[in-house]
């Protein structure tokens, strides 16, 4: 979460994923993630989500947007790694019809701060996994 291009730690949030089988789904978790985000009405709602990955993972966001009435009211975009392109969907008629594909130049204010957004997502989850696992190990 971020505000006015920095950190709102006051709104980071912790959800632990539940998947069926024991291999990792990033679409599921991504929608797990999302939904649950969604599912507490006394948080503020988020002008833009940005996901961490290209179509796949911004479909999942954008089904549990529509699930919730919310695609028109939220924006969403990716931003893939290693080229660092951001995916926009388009929408029309409550439907993803189609992608809009965006390289900013690396010196680019506005991809800096997508990367610093989804670098701090990153550490965030990252350093929640270790202090779960750490639990786990110790037990």
């Amino acid at each position: 979460a971020f505000t006015n291009g920095e950190p709102d730690k006051s709104q980071y949030r912790k959800f632990n994923l539940k998947y069926n089988q024991t291999i990792q789904d990033d679409p599921e978790g991504i929608r797990q993630i999302v939904r649950r985000r969604l599912n507490h009405p006394e948080w503020i709602l988020p002008q833009l989500m940005l996901i961490d990955g290209g179509k796949t993972q911004i479909s999942a966001a954008f089904s549990v947007l529509k699930e919730k009435g919310l695609e028109n009211q939220i924006a969403l975009m990716g931003l893939t790694k290693e080229e660092e392109i951001l995916m926009i969907p388009q929408i029309k008629n409550r439907s993803l019809i189609s992608w809009k594909r965006l390289r900013l130049p690396r010196n680019s204010e506005a991809l800096q701060i997508l990367q610093y957004l989804r670098d701090e997502s990153h550490r965030f989850a990252q350093k929640y996994y270790k202090e779960k696992h750490r639990k786990i190990i110790v037990n």
